[in-house]
């Protein structure tokens, strides 16, 4: 746990990763624009980002009077790739940026809870420090 505190330190020293859609929620069929900004000083090995579909069941379970258990099931709906770049160094006081548009699939689940299943379609940017702590950054759009 000590080794989990002391990564989890020092990756955040690595200069955050921005973030930014042009809208949310997107509709499926639609062309969503994602900004990348990230900040220097920073090596990097690389830099991905995706979209990730993920389904959630939690369901409440009663057993004996006054005990209830919480049970989770994740279900994952598909990984969608859409920037890569590898070997990237960022000087201090200088950022690199990206513009990526990307059509969200017609044939996906839209975001939302039915029943006890939830459906998330976060954005992940993914980066491989070189000599460094790596990192992944969430941004949740919400898809109707």
């Amino acid at each position: 746990m000590l080794i989990a505190v002391a990564y989890n330190f020092l990756a955040t020293r690595n200069p955050e990763t921005i973030i930014a859609v042009d809208k949310n929620p997107i509709a499926r069929g639609e062309t969503l624009t994602i900004h990348v900004l990230q900040p220097g000083p920073i090596r990097l090995k690389s830099l991905r980002a995706d979209v990730f579909g993920e389904e959630l069941y939690v369901p409440m379970l009663r057993g004996d009077p006054g005990e209830t258990r919480i049970t989770g099931d994740r279900r994952p709906l598909g990984t969608f790739k859409f920037f890569s770049r590898d070997d990237l160094a960022v000087r201090a006081g200088q950022s690199f940026g990206a513009t990526i548009t990307y059509d969200i699939p017609t044939d996906i689940q839209p975001s939302g809870k039915v029943g006890h299943k939830t459906t998330t379609w976060p954005i992940e940017v993914w980066g491989s420090v070189r000599n460094g702590f790596n990192f992944r950054h969430r941004l949740v759009v919400s898809v109707t």
